[in-house]
């Protein structure tokens, strides 16, 4: 192997042990959002089941408080269906950098996809008018 050949290797592992760390630490990330995010989804969900039964107990004693907390019952589960949709979110984003790691593990890996944290990357750069092209492996 000539020394071209090598250095090329060598920036090639030293990329997929830079995206194996980081896809580690994203996925330990992931994983504690998503257990924060779980019990707050069970909380407004249990709790807005709660109020509506409220609510419905108030039903013949007073027509505003029936409306508050029945429309308090209804946000909050909202609220909780939009916490579930973002642990879902971070679940297939999460297995999907389990994946990653596992390619990068086997020697499988190639780096042709979007980046789990780019519209960080992008964000915090100061300018925005570089052009990103998808690199095609070869």
């Amino acid at each position: 192997m000539n020394k071209t050949n090598m250095e090329i290797q060598n920036v090639l592992n030293e990329n997929k042990l830079n995206d194996l760390k980081r896809f580690i630490s994203r996925r330990e990330q992931l994983n504690s959002c998503n257990v924060k995010l779980r019990y707050l989804h069970y909380i407004t969900h249990y709790s807005s089941i709660l109020i509506t039964s409220i609510a419905v107990s108030y039903q013949n004693e007073s027509a505003q408080i029936f409306i508050k907390l029945v429309w308090t019952g209804l946000t909050m589960n909202i609220l909780s269906s939009l916490i579930g949709s973002f642990e879902k979110m971070n679940k297939s984003i999460s297995n999907k950098l389990l994946s990653d790691i596992y390619k990068i593990r086997s020697d499988k890996y190639v780096d042709e996809c979007e980046m789990i944290d780019s519209f960080h990357e992008n964000n915090s750069s100061k300018s925005n008018t570089t052009n990103y092209q998808k690199v095609l492996p070869i």
